[in-house]
């Protein structure tokens, strides 16, 4: 019998991120502009996980359908982060929703809404959201020293 799995993991990540922001210090940022930060953030990345889904879902190879799986869960994975951060925050599950739709509307937009054109959002996102997704607690710390667009993350 297989223990935990992707739910567990999520509520165990959470739950990490929201005790690295309760007990640490405040430098640059308050407390409560990184989580909005990084709710924000993680939304953000899982337009893009989704939008890289379903351009490598088109493609003809089985290698690249079984990637646009992997994206897919990654994309679900960031949204359910964030909406379990977002909601103890005042986030309903419908603004996240449309806050998701918003970005992957301009995500396309990027794309000039064609899949060839995805070096655009691949140069931008696809090192900062792997990054955030297999460790957000480094983010937090980021975003508590202030670094909002001089971090990891890139503003536009």
């Amino acid at each position: 019998m297989r223990q935990g799995g992707p739910a567990v993991i999520r509520v165990v990540t959470v739950i990490v991120i929201a005790f690295a922001l309760v007990g640490a210090p405040a430098h640059g940022e308050d407390k409560a502009g990184a989580v909005v930060d990084l709710i924000g953030e993680q939304i953000e990345c899982a337009a893009y996980f989704r939008m890289t889904s379903g351009c490598l879902a088109k493609q003809p190879e089985e290698k690249a359908k079984a990637l646009a799986k992997t994206y897919e869960q990654q994309a679900v994975t960031m949204f359910g982060n964030a909406v379990q951060l977002g909601i103890p925050n005042g986030l309903t599950v419908d603004g996240a929703a449309a806050f998701l739709k918003t970005m992957a509307t301009n995500t396309d937009n990027a794309m000039e809404g064609h899949c060839i054109n995805i070096g655009v959002i691949f140069q931008r996102y696809s090192a900062f959201c792997k990054a955030l997704h297999e460790n957000p607690e480094a983010r937090v710390s980021e975003l508590l020293a202030g670094k909002r667009c001089s971090g990891s993350y890139q503003c536009k």
